[in-house]
């Protein structure tokens, strides 16, 4: 590779590093965002060319953009909950988010590693018509309460029952959302909320839903916890922007939920929770014929 290259691919670097701030104005910018780690590949690759070349300006260009794109990475990735133990007091609560893939052929072994893992809430996503049957069916051996409004792709099964609940579907302007109301056991009560924004290729929709979001759950006084197939990196701009709109706080971080069938890569399935709800682990389960990985979180409830 030759000065000239080495150029040209400075360039469409440092395009993609900062298109990425143009997203709060410009949705689509959004993509290179979830392209950033890529972006530090290749930089560190073209930084390493450049010094073999004795390139000594590309170089020093390269060596800055590695440090832009590194710390814009490893700032979505600072813990953000209060870690717990399990001997801490609180409530525990087990709960399992998980994409199941509307063609999903592996449905039996779904539901086993389901009921196996004995959580307390199971939320899954991509309910069709095809296997809502299926898993209201499966999940009822373990699971004395399910909420399936029909309205939306979501199922909630959950051991305790809930004093409240609703739904949503996914329009032009608002994600799909199912929520329930539990008790705590101390004569109030918390919030369980399951949520789908549309994908990441319909970013103008997608930006819509967010806003809705950051309305939706700002200053959120009721203990919550939201968890869902959120469609977005950690280090997209929409997401973080929507932890601080809200004051919600990410249970993991570093963990890969999504694609599963090329073995992981990217963490778009969360779990967020109000500050008062701490974290003893955050997983994720093995390949079950989804392109996602399912999330298993330990919580405390205060």
């Amino acid at each position: 590779m030759n000065a000239r290259l080495l150029k040209f691919a400075l360039v469409v670097g440092a395009v993609m590093t900062f298109a990425g701030f143009l997203a709060p104005i410009y949705p689509p910018a959004e993509m290179p965002n979830h392209l950033r780690p890529f972006t530090l590949a290749g930089f560190t690759v073209l930084l390493g060319l450049a010094i073999w070349l004795n390139a000594k300006s590309i170089a020093r260009l390269c060596a800055m953009l590695v440090c832009v794109n590194g710390a814009l990475i490893a700032l979505a990735l600072q813990p953000q909950v209060a870690l717990a133990t399990p001997q801490s007091a609180g409530r525990h609560l087990e709960l399992i988010t998980f994409n199941v893939w509307s063609k999903n052929k592996n449905l039996d072994q779904v539901a086993a590693w389901l009921l196996a893992q004995d959580a307390d809430i199971v939320v899954l996503q991509e309910i069709s018509d095809q296997n809502r049957p299926f898993f209201n069916g499966a999940l009822s051996k373990t699971y004395g309460h399910i909420y399936d409004c029909g309205c939306n792709e979501l199922l909630i099964a959950s051991k305790s029952a809930w004093v409240d609940a609703g739904g949503q579907g996914r329009t032009d302007d608002v994600p799909s959302m199912s929520w329930l109301r539990f008790p705590d056991g101390k004569g109030g009560s918390y919030r369980l909320v399951s949520l789908r924004p549309i994908y990441p290729k319909h970013p103008s929709q997608q930006a819509r839903h967010y806003a809705w979001m950051d309305r939706e759950f700002q200053n959120t006084s009721r203990t919550s916890i939201l968890v869902g197939d959120f469609n977005l990196t950690p280090w997209s701009y929409k997401l973080q922007h929507f932890a601080s709109e809200s004051g919600l706080r990410r249970h993991g971080t570093w963990a890969s939920s999504w694609s599963a069938d090329v073995g992981g890569g990217f963490l778009i399935d969360n779990v967020f929770s109000t500050p008062d709800v701490t974290s003893i682990s955050f997983k994720t389960g093995p390949n079950l014929g989804s392109d996602h990985f399912p999330i298993i979180a330990e919580l405390v409830l205060p």
